[in-house]
C-alpha cells in the first residue's frame, strides 16, 4: 500500500454521517449522492418521508418486495454537512427498516453490508425516485398497500 501522491487531502465533511451507517446499521459502506432525482423526491413528498409501493425496483433493496411499503426519513438540509449529524441519527433510529435518508434540497445517504450493495441500492432508490416525481407529476396516485 502506498501514500496518496498529493498532501493536500482534507477529511470529508461528510464523515460524521458516514459513521452513523457504520455505527447504526453495520454498514461496510456509505455513499453520498447528489441525485437529481433525489432532490426532486425531497421536494414533491413535503412532509418528513418519502413514501412508495409496488413499484418492481423495490425487489433491489434489502428487506423489501414489491408488496411493501417504502419508507425513507427526509431530513432538513443545513448549511454545513456535520449539522445534519444529530438529525440524522434521529431520523436512523426512528426508521430501522430504512437503506437510506434523504435530505431535502440536497440528496441521499445510502449504505449497505459492501460498496456493491451500496451502489445496487442507491440505484434502485434513484429509480424509485425518478418514478415517484413522475408519477406525482402525472397525477398518479401511489396504491394502496395490499
Amino acid at each position: 500500500m502506498e501514500a496518496p501522491a498529493t498532501k493536500d487531502l482534507k477529511i470529508s465533511a461528510c464523515r460524521p454521517l458516514f459513521y452513523l451507517a457504520f455505527e447504526l446499521r453495520g454498514a461496510g459502506a456509505c455513499l453520498h449522492s447528489h441525485s437529481i432525482n433525489a432532490v426532486m423526491a425531497t421536494l414533491v413528498f413535503s412532509g418528513s418521508e418519502y413514501t412508495v409501493t409496488q413499484l418492481e425496483m423495490m425487489k433491489g433493496l434489502e428487506g423489501h418486495g414489491y408488496y411493501d411499503t417504502l419508507t425513507i426519513p427526509i431530513i432538513e438540509n443545513t448549511a454545513h454537512e456535520a449539522e445534519l449529524e444529530a438529525s440524522m441519527r434521529e431520523a436512523m433510529l426512528k426508521y430501522p427498516g430504512s437503506p437510506a435518508v434523504l435530505v431535502r434540497r440536497h440528496g441521499v445517504y445510502v449504505w449497505g453490508s459492501d460498496w456493491v450493495q451500496a451502489k445496487t441500492q442507491a440505484e434502485c432508490l434513484d429509480f424509485l425516485f425518478q418514478a415517484s416525481v413522475a408519477m406525482k407529476q402525472l397525477g398518479i396516485a401511489n396504491p394502496a398497500a395490499p
